[in-house]
């Protein structure tokens, strides 16, 4: 047996051999002290053709005669590979809310556990648990849970994360600059899960009677449609010719079964236009 107290490392699958050989006179009786999961020794020596991971622990082996009675151990430190216990492969959020992901894992040397965005190849590392305080239709994607050991190397699970909920117009210039005679497009970008089934672009015209052009519609100078994007469609209005009564705000709105958005635009003069009409 090693110096009382030491520590044995070996690797999970790996024969172990404990012996506990004693002088004395007269002769001891040997007794051991073994983990719960190994088969108590009736030798000195005993053998773990192929030690595992639960039988780690202390073992400990006490001579005793007439005389005295001494005792000596040893403890075994098993190490194995990480591998990652949670086996979530699709996790559905609504947009908006907070999302925590917990990854666990087991291994020794103790792994560290982080996340990444595979969807996105310039996402950063991300601490474990994995918590979003509000999510957005952006973070859709697959997420990798990744267990990395000193010793083994890592193992690795992916999460699939759908966000679902009503559209969400996604932020940009709340203002189209345009000459008059020209053509212009005036565009919102949307976010929906389940997809947006109904659009529409409303304005008020110089007469104060409020306009309501649906997706796919035209109207004298001004058609609707929409465009497939990455995040999900872009509604388009595209105006032709543009005359000085089209400068106003302009508002799209989409829906789906969960509900609506909307944001305005404003559509303005370019700037030497409105120079030349002060």
């Amino acid at each position: 047996m090693p110096t009382d107290g030491a520590t044995v490392q070996v690797i999970e699958g790996e024969p172990v051999t404990i012996s506990c050989n004693v002088e004395s006179n007269p002769p001891s009786t040997i007794t051991w002290e073994v983990p719960r999961s190994v088969p108590l020794p009736l030798e000195p020596e005993f053998h773990i053709s192929a030690i595992r991971r639960n039988q780690r622990g202390t073992f400990s082996c006490t001579a005793a005669n007439s005389i005295a009675t001494t005792t000596k151990m040893v403890i075994v430190d098993v190490f194995y590979p990480p591998r990652i216990l949670t086996n979530v492969k699709h996790k559905q959020v609504t947009v908006g809310a907070k999302l925590t992901l917990t990854c666990a894992a087991e291994g020794n040397p103790v792994p560290k556990v982080t996340w990444l965005n595979s969807s996105n190849t310039n996402s950063a590392i991300l601490a474990n648990p994995l918590v979003i305080p509000a999510v957005s239709y952006s973070m859709t994607g697959k997420y990798v849970c990744i267990a990395n050991s000193s010793r083994f190397g890592r193992d690795e699970k992916e999460v699939f994360i759908e966000v679902t909920g009503k559209p969400v117009i996604m932020p940009s210039s709340d203002v189209v600059y345009a000459e008059v005679g020209s053509a212009v497009e005036l565009r919102c970008e949307v976010g929906a899960v389940p997809p947006v089934n109904e659009s529409f672009w409303s304005w008020t015209e110089s007469d104060g009677n409020r306009t309501a052009l649906w997706s796919n519609g035209t109207k004298h100078r001004f058609s609707a449609y929409q465009l497939l994007s990455a995040r999900g469609v872009t509604m388009v209005l595209a105006i032709d010719n543009v005359m000085p009564d089209d400068f106003t705000h302009y508002t799209c709105t989409a829906i789906n079964r969960f509900g609506q958005d909307s944001r305005v635009l404003m559509l303005k003069p370019s700037m030497g236009q409105e120079d030349r009409g002060k």
